[in-house]
């Protein structure tokens, strides 16, 4: 029994080792600065934009990380499993319905007195769903700086909201806040695990 704890353990430490490349913080920075441009511009075509960055966790895990840290499978032991399931589609859901719900809004696709209530209260509604999301990725991954990223995202809303700010300019800014943070997670995670040896084919 003790044996399976220690090796419980030593897998959940890789597993935070193994997302702690600044990957993840890079696409949902990304998306969140392209769904602010959708906001600035009012252009569906940005609202497509947000998402695509997403794509790119897969082959940036592989060209970035493998190389690294090597591969890893993990698996996820049948207590765990339906936590990680339901945390996961809480951060999904709250972040598809943010993309989606406020696209609506913005289009004036709500009903009246719905769009009235959105449109009065859009920053706080984009920060409850934001800290949703960031939430239920750092309950899955076990990395703090995901709660320390809702908290940032929580006082900032909570200001441009009281101060009666547009919110356009600050989910941009939480984009780049992120993104930014991304980078130099990256970087530091580069300079701990260096390449090693490991020639990648295009």
């Amino acid at each position: 029994m003790q044996t399976l704890t220690k090796s419980s353990q030593l897998e959940h430490k890789t597993y935070r080792t193994y997302q702690s490349d600044g990957i993840l913080d890079l696409i949902i920075g990304l998306s969140i600065s392209g769904f602010g441009v959708f906001m600035l511009t009012g252009n569906a075509a940005f609202l497509g934009m947000a998402w695509l960055p997403v794509l790119l966790y897969l082959p940036l895990k592989n060209r970035f990380t493998v190389p690294r840290y090597g591969y890893v499978k993990f698996t996820i032991s049948t207590r765990h499993s339906v936590y990680y399931i339901l945390s996961m589609a809480v951060g999904i859901v709250a972040l598809a319905f943010m993309f989606g719900f406020i696209g609506m809004q913005r289009s004036d696709n709500l009903p009246l007195i719905v769009q009235a209530f959105t449109d009065r209260y859009e920053i706080f509604l984009i920060g409850c769903f934001l800290n949703a999301g960031l939430i239920a990725i750092g309950a899955i991954i076990g990395l703090n700086r995901f709660y320390y990223y809702a908290a940032f995202v929580a006082t900032v809303t909570f200001l441009i909201g009281w101060l009666g700010l547009p919110p356009e300019i600050t989910v941009v800014g939480i984009g780049l806040v992120i993104t930014t943070v991304s980078v130099i997670i990256m970087i530091q995670f580069s300079k701990r695990y260096p390449v090693q040896g490991v020639e990648l084919s295009d």
